[in-house]
């Protein structure tokens, strides 16, 4: 038996002034467990919202995510997120001090 791939989208599409519609996405990864399954896992997924980029280019995006992968980390899905953003124009946003640190991309 395969192992059983876990992880969501959810992209929602909202008008906003001078018809320029915005995408809002939800992204969830599994635990990153370091594994080559998990980095192709993740490199599914980032394919998957540059797909969406691509399909709807002319909108605003909005991830909202929980991908299970720190910006102040050192690890080969935090640089597949950090290369996403960069390549789209996104912005990663920092985590708070004393805070949660949960995943934003605008």
């Amino acid at each position: 038996m395969g192992r059983k791939v876990s992880y969501a989208i959810d992209a929602r599409s909202y008008s906003h002034y001078n018809n320029n519609d915005i995408i809002i996405a939800s992204v969830y990864m599994p635990f990153n467990d370091s594994s080559v399954q998990c980095y192709n896992d993740f490199l599914s997924v980032i394919g998957v919202m540059q797909g969406l980029i691509d399909k709807y280019y002319s909108c605003s995006f909005i991830f909202g995510s929980d991908l299970n992968t720190s910006k102040l980390s050192t690890t080969s899905t935090r640089d597949l997120l950090s290369n996403f953003c960069n390549k789209n124009s996104l912005l990663w946003l920092d985590p708070t001090l004393n805070g949660i640190d949960y995943t934003l991309v605008i």
